[in-house]
């Protein structure tokens, strides 16, 4: 009994991790109480040849705040119209409403991505990016630490 009991719960948890996707949760809870509709996001979205370690930063400015939980999510576009979700990481910056979205690994060369914003109840924000070429340099860093580089803020009515 004792092993049909573990198969079974070991059959959830997989089951589990097959619905909820190679991403990761990538949810954030926050003390705020938000709209998702004041994020804004950088680099600015429609940028092309972003570099291929890229973290996107999601940011809430001054006098707004984020949604008490949201989701952030990375996703390839392949030639033919395939969409995939890149694993990658949310990770909050100290007490401010930012966040930066970490890809696991370097993005494809020339590669259609997008993050999807989404919380409940919201319109869910989806902004694209064409990563750079091969020859770049892979392991150099995007920016300092802590820094937000050019921001785009959305506004939705």
């Amino acid at each position: 009994m004792h092993r049909r009991h573990l198969m079974t719960l070991a059959s959830t948890a997989l089951i589990g991790l097959a619905l909820t996707g190679c991403g990761g949760s990538n949810s954030a809870k926050t003390e705020g109480t938000g709209r998702l509709a004041d994020v804004e996001i950088s680099p600015v979205p429609g940028a092309t040849f972003i570099s291929r370690n890229t973290e996107f930063t999601l940011f809430w400015p001054l006098g707004t705040e984020p949604p008490a939980q949201f989701a952030a999510r990375l996703y390839q576009v392949d030639g033919v119209g395939e969409i995939t979700e890149l694993p990658s990481s949310l990770v909050r910056d100290g007490q401010e409403f930012r966040w930066f979205l970490r890809p696991t690994s370097i993005l494809n060369s020339r590669a259609a991505v997008y993050v999807e914003v989404s919380a409940s109840g919201q319109t869910s924000l989806a902004f694209s990016y064409i990563a750079g070429r091969a020859q770049e340099a892979a392991n150099s860093p995007v920016r300092p630490l802590g820094t937000v580089a050019l921001v785009h803020h959305v506004t939705v009515r």
